[in-house]
Parts: structure tokens; sequence; C-alpha cells
């Protein structure tokens, strides 16, 4: 049995064991796939996971290493997890707290922390 490591890991998702997820490829593959096929050939078993976005959670620290991901359900866990690490910062703290007081100067609405969130994501 093979030691984990997230660059060349393989996950059940969702319980759906006609495909698994490959942290070396990036994105799905086939359960009958021939590299997973000999990755499990000494008896190693994938990680099952719940969710697409709790694995996108899983890979994001790894980042350059692990690929971006393909899957778009996979991708959006990891983008949200890159951008909660981005905003816990105490810089994005302040950044945030000024930009507010910018936005207030000219008349707009200061944008809500899951606003400033959101906007971190899609820049992610």
């Amino acid at each position: 049995m093979k030691s984990y490591d997230p660059k060349n890991w393989y996950w059940y998702v969702g319980g759906d064991q006609a495909r698994v997820y490959s942290s070396a490829a990036g994105d799905y593959v086939p359960a009958a796939d021939a590299a997973f096929t000999a990755w499990r050939s000494d008896g190693t078993q994938p990680t099952s996971i719940d969710t697409e976005a709790n694995l996108g959670a899983v890979l994001s620290p790894y980042y350059p290493d692990v690929p971006r991901p393909a899957s778009v359900g996979v991708l959006a866990g990891y983008q949200q997890d890159q951008a909660d690490n981005v905003f816990q910062h105490k810089l994005v703290k302040l950044l945030f707290v000024l930009l507010n007081r910018i936005q207030v100067l000219e008349g707009k609405q200061p944008l809500t922390v899951a606003q400033a969130r959101a906007y971190v994501r899609g820049v992610m």
C-alpha cells in the first residue's frame, strides 16, 4: 500500500465508483483507466470524499504541485479554499477596511465580507 501523496492520488467522490478523481490528471478518469489500475495494483484504495467542493479544498494547499482542477465542482471548492486563505491574512483585512472607507466616501455601499470573498474567489 502506498503512502498518501496528494500529487498522485485518487478519490471516489460522492460514492460514485464508476470514475475516480486523479490529482495527477487534475480531472476524473474512468475506473478502468490504465494508470488508475496500475496505481491500485498493490492494494492501495482511493479515498472516499463526500463532495467535489470538499475535494477541491483538500487539493488547494498543494498548488502548484497538483494541477488546477478541470471539473467545475472541484474547481469551485479549490478556488473557495484559496480565497478563504487569502482573505484570512491581516493585510487583506486592512485593505478590506480601507476599500470600504473609499466606498463610503464615494457614496457607495460598503462591501460585505461575503461580497469581498466572492471577489477574491473570482480572481483566483
